[in-house]
């Protein structure tokens, strides 16, 4: 992974220092091997000289962050001959670009940010892959620009940028119903997953460069189809272990998702001492009491799948101070850190898997929106195609299922069509859910201020609501915050673009069929998951032991070290949040009411007055 830098409309001078100085600023990232070009008024640079290059024909300065699905098939188009090594990348991408220009993007498959500057025209584009594997940001002053792939390689470019209040307060609200273009700094803007974002002549103009292909799919109960998924599976985790040091890390849960990546990589690898499998568990003492269809340890599980596959199983319980992390990775990700306990095993598992050897991650986070998506929402897509009769039938084998009642069939088939209103007094109604107002801890000014400027939800078809989910989840901060702590790349092979587009693909038939959630997904991991896990009517509840990780007094104590911050006396209602730490739960820990409130709300909201009161000073 390399770290890039740019800066344009200054003189050459000023653009190469500024580039430099963006360089240096992200040093926590890896930044050793410096190496600036510069081409008229642009100056782009980057870690490492195989991710920046000049087009052959002298006219496109290329700085890229990029690992490809298809070297090979690039090299073979371009007449590159076989260029193999990384250093060798930027010279792909400024061959692709010089021969298609942005319709290379269609044909560069893999992770990656890549800025171009055409000096023909002055343009500057940026784009990104379509899920957002490698972050890249930008900030502009006039008609200078200077982008960076983390924000603080920008935080004091033309001005100082400040907490981003406005975007902070929104994720908080959970109200980011589509993926912000703003950074959490201010006057600090973030190219989105997906997306190409030009600069000519002082104009902006964004886009995204990919919306999802439609297609017909085979029949449901074709083994061609299962074939396919099986053989997309089997080439995206092959292209991301291809050459990699041995051995391979993968994180292990008893889901579908991590299970099919872990299990596929041990059938590709062959040797059982070459991977190492990680599983996070709750701290024993921890209470199982918990919702309907949810198992708090999922070690239990994900051993049946070490142990088929013979592959070496490592099940975490321990980590770091909460205080520590959080401070940690708002650091390094640049981002507030909300869901703290799940971020807290995860970074145990980098830790644990770089000590163990391995300097690659195998994950499966994409999973549940791409090869194995499926479940009960399956039914609005029957009714929105007027198959009444399917839908009934459907319907009707759902809730002979022990984890399907009727009420939540009813709910889930016609939600899109309810109002905001209606949905959250059947939440509170059936499942306990407390009120928005119960667990949100931002100042009312900012909540109704967020209440107003939010838009309606569009109701979406399934397709185009899928898209959307994916534009949601931008992994690029995190994957850079993994490699500077740990020195631990994470790939996620159901991330794949060819996954991707497979999963748009798939009929209301593949993901629901005669009852059955994910037919497809279920037929075609057979050969490689214990039916245990495939069958399983319960779900992991991660992090079900957070209030034995973390005390009513720790609470007390962030609260008493944001307090003096002008910016989270600004954002947090205080007196709300002192009066919930008195109130500390003592019982029914992993009750919706307690999981919103304090696991949730609370937590979130103390680890974002720590971002902010962190970053005050520090501009």
């Amino acid at each position: 992974m390399s770290i890039l830098a740019g800066a344009i409309g200054l003189d050459p001078i000023k653009s190469s220092r500024a580039c430099t100085d963006i360089l240096l600023a992200q040093k926590i990232y890896g930044v050793d091997d410096l190496a600036v070009e510069s081409l008229g008024e642009a100056a782009l640079g980057a870690s490492d000289t195989g991710s920046i290059s000049l087009s052959r024909g002298q006219n496109f300065l290329i700085a890229c962050d990029v690992r490809f699905d298809n070297r090979d098939e690039l090299c073979k188009i371009l007449g590159l001959g076989s260029l193999s090594e990384p250093k060798d990348d930027a010279k792909i991408v400024a061959a692709a670009w010089e021969r298609w220009g942005k319709a290379s993007l269609e044909r560069i498959r893999g992770d990656y940010a890549i800025a171009t500057y055409d000096r023909t025209n002055g343009a500057l584009t940026f784009a990104r892959d379509v899920t957002g594997q490698r972050p890249l940001f930008y900030k502009r002053a006039g008609t200078a620009i200077a982008f960076s792939s983390m924000p603080v390689g920008l935080r004091r470019m033309f001005v100082p940028s400040a907490v981003n209040l406005d975007l902070l307060a929104e994720y908080l609200e959970q109200r980011s119903e589509a993926q912000s273009e703003s950074s959490f700094f201010e006057g600090i803007e973030k190219v989105r997953a997906g997306e190409l974002v030009e600069f000519l002549n002082g104009t902006l103009r964004r886009r995204f460069h990919w919306s999802g292909s439609t297609g017909s799919a085979s029949s449901p109960k074709s083994r061609t189809f299962v074939e396919e998924y099986r053989a997309l599976l089997d080439s995206a985790v092959a292209v991301r272990i291809k050459g990699r040091s041995r051995p391979l890390a993968s994180q292990l849960s008893s889901g579908w998702d991590s299970n099919a990546v872990t299990a596929t990589a041990a059938r590709l690898i062959g040797s059982t001492s070459d991977l190492i499998a990680y599983t996070a568990a709750p701290l024993k003492g921890t209470d199982v009491r918990l919702m309907r269809h949810r198992t708090s340890d999922e070690s239990i599980l994900a051993a049946e799948t070490a142990r088929m596959h013979g592959i070496r199983h490592v099940i975490i319980r321990e980590n770091e101070p909460l205080l520590e992390i959080i401070e940690r990775q708002s650091l390094l990700t640049q981002e507030p850190v909300l869901n703290v306990f799940n971020r807290a095993w995860w970074v145990e598992i980098q830790r644990r898997a770089a000590a163990d050897g391995a300097s690659t991650l195998l994950t499966g986070e994409m999973g549940n929106l791409t090869l194995n998506i499926g479940g009960i929402f399956v039914l609005q897509k029957l009714i929105r195609s007027g198959r009444w009769r399917t839908w009934w039938r459907e319907a009707n084998m759902l809730t002979k299922r022990r984890d399907v009642r009727w009420r939540g069939m009813f709910f889930n088939s016609f939600m899109p069509w309810m109002p905001q209103s209606a949905i959250s007094s059947l939440k509170r109604l059936f499942l306990h859910m407390p009120n928005r107002g119960s667990w949100s801890f931002v100042r009312r000014e900012w909540s109704e201020r967020i209440r107003v400027a939010s838009p309606p939800l569009i109701r979406l078809n399934l397709h185009d609501t899928l898209v959307q989910r994916l534009r949601l989840y931008d992994f690029g901060t995190q994957r850079k915050a993994a490699l500077a702590s740990s020195g631990i790349e994470e790939l996620d092979p159901l991330s794949d673009r060819r996954i991707i587009e497979f999963a748009l693909q798939l009929q209301p038939e593949h993901m629901l069929r005669e009852g059955e959630l994910r037919p497809l997904a279920r037929e075609a991991l057979r050969d490689r998951v214990p039916a245990s896990i495939l069958d399983a009517h319960v779900r992991g509840l991660q992090s079900a032991d957070w209030y034995l990780r973390f005390s009513q007094q720790q609470a007390r104590d962030m609260l008493e070290t944001i307090t003096p911050h002008a910016g989270v006396r600004e954002l947090l209602d205080l007196e709300k949040m002192s009066r919930a730490i008195d109130q500390w739960p003592t019982r029914d820990f992993n009750s919706f009411d307690a999981l919103m409130t304090y696991s949730n709300g609370l937590i979130g909201a103390l680890g974002a007055g720590l971002f902010v009161a962190s970053n005050a000073s520090n501009r």
